[in-house]
């Protein structure tokens, strides 16, 4: 039997480790920034799987986020942290500014929302432990997908502001500072299509690592 894995972990391994470094004698280690750009990226496509299994988050969050017959708990855990993204999304304008938001919260919370960009480049080069990295790749795209089940409709706004008449120079600025991590603005994928689209990868995902989640969760 193959080992254990969910989607979140997998994901989170893939893209964090072109970003991993070693002290000459020590740990390894992320640095801050790219960690909570890899969490933008966990973050939001938990939150587009999340508004596609929203009415069977219970069963959807093992496969996703979870260990073994733990899903309910996290599944509490993803609705639970995505009610606390509630008054930062009416601030945010983009579903990477509501994680920054949130991270600059966490970490200084004196701060005012409006102040997330130079939060963001005065603690990105500071270093993470990375086993710490991996775990918060899993909780970001759970809190993602909480925040989808809690308010899917502000999720689709965020989604169509991240990505609809963008502004090249002021993505390129933002891709200098790390903030998102592609230098040129991608193309705009309607919402509905990047939900199949995601919904497509985590089948073959469950295919090969949890063939039965396919039927509880109306995937062929």
């Amino acid at each position: 039997m193959s080992k254990w894995q969910t989607y979140a972990s997998m994901l989170t391994v893939q893209h964090l480790r072109p970003q991993v470094e070693k002290r000459l004698l020590g740990a390894k280690f992320v640095r801050v920034g790219p960690l909570i750009t890899v969490g933008a990226f966990l973050f939001e496509t938990g939150a587009i799987l999340g508004h596609a299994f929203r009415d069977r988050l219970d069963v959807f969050a093992e496969p996703f986020g979870s260990e073994p017959g733990k899903g309910a708990n996290v599944c509490a855990f993803m609705r639970k942290e995505g009610r606390a993204l509630g008054d930062l999304a009416k601030t945010a304008n983009t579903l990477h500014a509501l994680v920054m938001m949130h991270e600059m919260r966490t970490a200084d919370p004196t701060r005012p929302p409006s102040q997330w960009m130079e939060w963001f480049l005065a603690s990105s080069t500071e270093r993470a432990p990375l086993d710490f990295a991996l775990a918060m790749g899993v909780v970001h795209g759970c809190r993602g997908a909480g925040f989808a089940a809690e308010f899917p409709n502000r999720l689709e706004e965020l989604y169509k502001n991240s990505y609809s008449n963008q502004n090249p120079h002021a993505w390129r600025e933002a891709f200098k500072y790390g903030v998102v991590d592609t230098s040129e603005p991608p193309k705009f994928i309607p919402f509905e299509e990047r939900e199949q689209e995601a919904v497509a990868q985590f089948t073959e995902f469950c295919k090969e690592f949890h063939p039965g989640f396919l039927e509880p969760l109306g995937l062929r």
